[in-house]
């Protein structure tokens, strides 16, 4: 895989050169003062950030195509394309330290249907999750998504029991928009043992879970199973 970062006063385009489709993470060091900036994959949206201070930050990258690509960071909004700097102070975002890794070679986009709009569009978790619990999610939405809406990852024991779990609204979304994420699950305190994970999306105050249309495991349950992981006894 191979970039090159090219910033102007608006907005900073990393190109992104893949011999084969695949997750990719980007990772930079973002400061700025209270400034709001769009981030964009092949020129669609995937996600709103407001950067306060100096954050090393992350974003998953679903790259559903060989060739030439392009991640987009863009202020929001722009500064002016000419202005008068003794009048007129243009708050941008500094960028530094960008560093891109490759997670998988080969085609991701096999997506996975739900209820009103809702389609997980692809997924990463890695073979050895017990040592590295970091889940990528790629979704997609044709119709716009509420504060009451909530996006959960579950992790059941081989008896069926909720053991750790990540619920989490994602707030207010336009429909005809994507949404890439990467869950952190605290899996510290598990019991040696082997465990699925599933994901889905409820609605609030009932709690009532989008029906799962697409075919797959989990899906008589209104769920998603990623994947399993094992936990071997410690000597």
């Amino acid at each position: 895989t191979l970039y090159t970062v090219s910033p102007n006063d608006h907005q900073e385009v990393t190109y992104i050169y893949k011999e084969q489709p695949g997750w990719l993470e980007y990772t930079a060091t973002f400061s700025a003062d209270n400034r709001r900036i769009n981030l964009l994959l092949n020129g669609e949206k995937l996600d709103t950030w407001t950067i306060d201070g100096t954050q090393r930050l992350s974003i998953p990258l679903p790259i559903g195509r060989r060739g030439y690509n392009t991640f987009s960071i863009e202020f929001d909004p722009p500064c002016p394309q000419r202005y008068n700097e003794a009048l007129l102070v243009c708050r941008g975002v500094e960028i530094n330290d960008v560093e891109i890794v490759a997670f998988t070679d080969g085609p991701i986009y096999d997506p996975i249907r739900i209820e009103d709009g809702i389609e997980l569009a692809s997924f990463y978790m890695p073979e050895d999750f017990a040592n590295n619990p970091d889940i990528r999610l790629w979704w997609r939405f044709d119709n716009p998504r509420a504060k009451t809406d909530v996006r959960f990852i579950h992790i059941l024991d081989e008896n069926r029991r909720l053991m750790a779990q990540a619920d989490d609204s994602i707030g207010d979304i336009n429909g005809d928009t994507q949404w890439t994420e990467t869950i952190h699950l605290d899996i510290s305190d598990l019991p040696a043992g082997d465990y699925i994970v599933l994901t889905g999306w409820y609605a609030l105050p009932d709690a009532i879970r989008y029906d799962v249309l697409t075919n797959v495991e989990g899906a008589q349950d209104n769920t998603i199973v990623l994947g399993s992981f094992t936990i071997k006894e410690s000597n």
